[in-house]
């Protein structure tokens, strides 16, 4: 049985905080972002940019 770690990012949208995940994601942890969103349109961009990456099935948002 294979064990999956999962961390919770809050702020995860943002700039420092995608990034973080993405690094989370490529070691392969299961993330969860919590964001308010209140930094515009950038943030759902990063948000998609992490969706897109190969793990990004254990990502949620």
């Amino acid at each position: 049985m294979t064990l999956v770690s999962k961390a919770m990012v809050t702020g995860g949208a943002g700039f420092v905080g995608s990034n973080y995940a993405s690094h989370l994601l490529q070691a392969g942890h299961a993330v969860v972002i919590y964001d308010d969103f209140s930094r515009g349109v950038g943030c759902l961009r990063n948000v998609e940019w992490l969706k897109s990456h190969q793990n990004g099935k254990r990502l949620s948002v």
